[in-house]
């Protein structure tokens, strides 16, 4: 009996040794500066969004959060880098909506997004939009609906390019809405908005931020966003559900994480920081500029895993069906 006390003593100690060392590790953490992977080119919105956001989390852990531009191979290469990097905290990423499609579009992935990366915190999302020129006899989305039944697979539509969030939403709805359009893919939205303005195709799923100009200019007519709710940034424009189209929650969105096995504690001060930084009234003045929808409650840690996980799901579901393949 001594001895099995002794065993449950000593193990209470071990456990005891190990919380404080995993304290005293989160309390020297960070010692030197964070690199945080964007997998886009520098100057893009992802970029943008990612300069401020290591700006904020850098002046409150009190080292510099240094910004690495990994683009390339549809994302796949600085996500393949966040999976290489070490457990120690001294790497974080910034990822998209990608991260939730990918697994999805290419058939062999170096990465398992569920498996190789701790999720932080969802920061954000961008809804999708359907777009129309203002001179497009669809003055509304049952107006869209309708023209699409009754001339099927004529209606031409543009999105930043095959396989992208917009163009994967566009499916979901055509599917839902039993239309049949189809799909002209551009590398990029700029390119495509410019193509629509200029009458090679009169319909486009996009988020706001392309758009905006135009749209406020009056060239441009939202229909809809493809969301649940209606977007706070743009809460003239109805929502999807509101024309009896359940269960279609398309964003582009940003969530932060960290390599996998990095100490609970580091985690902890990172979501914990992270928080801080959402919660200031100049990030969110920063995320309203670039039309990032902040989650109402945090989506942190296990929510936030099982909120990917979630994603991963619908998104297979529609790349299944439609058969599209990046590789």
């Amino acid at each position: 009996m001594k001895g099995l006390r002794n065993v449950f003593v000593g193990l209470l100690s071990a456990l005891s040794m190990q919380a404080f060392q995993g304290a005293q590790a989160a309390d020297a953490w960070p010692a030197r500066p964070v690199k945080m992977i964007v997998p886009f080119a520098a100057g893009g919105p992802t970029d943008v969004l990612a300069r401020s956001l290591a700006m904020e989390l850098g002046a409150r852990l009190g080292q510099s959060v240094i910004v690495e531009n990994r683009a390339g191979g549809g994302s796949n290469i600085g996500y393949d880098a966040m999976a290489r990097a070490p457990a120690d905290g001294y790497t974080i990423l910034l990822g998209t909506a990608t991260v939730v499609t990918n697994p999805s579009l290419y058939k062999k992935l170096s990465f398992d997004p569920l498996k190789d990366f701790t999720p932080i915190a969802l920061i954000g999302t961008t809804p999708i939009f359907v777009w129309v020129r203002n001179d497009y006899p669809a003055k509304t989305l049952p107006d869209l609906v309708r023209l699409a039944k009754e001339t099927p697979d004529t209606i031409n539509y543009g999105s930043s390019g095959p396989g992208t969030v917009a163009h994967l939403a566009s499916l979901l709805f055509q599917k839902r809405s039993g239309t049949v359009m189809t799909h002209v893919g551009y590398k990029g939205s700029a390119q495509a908005l410019n193509d629509m303005l200029g009458g090679v195709f009169p319909v486009q799923f996009d988020v706001p931020q392309p758009m905006v100009a135009q749209y406020r200019a009056g060239s441009l007519r939202a229909l809809a966003t493809l969301s649940s709710k209606r977007s706070s940034t743009f809460p003239e424009i109805p929502s999807i559900t509101e024309f009896g189209y359940e269960g279609i929650d398309a964003s582009a969105l940003f969530g932060l994480y960290t390599a996998a096995g990095v100490s609970p504690d580091v985690v902890d001060k990172l979501q914990q920081t992270l928080q801080a930084v959402l919660a200031s009234p100049k990030f969110k003045e920063i995320m309203a500029q670039q039309f990032v929808e902040m989650p109402a409650q945090p989506v942190a840690g296990p929510a936030f895993h099982a909120w990917l996980k979630n994603e991963i799901d619908v998104w297979h579901g529609v790349i299944a069906e439609s058969g599209i393949s990046l590789n």
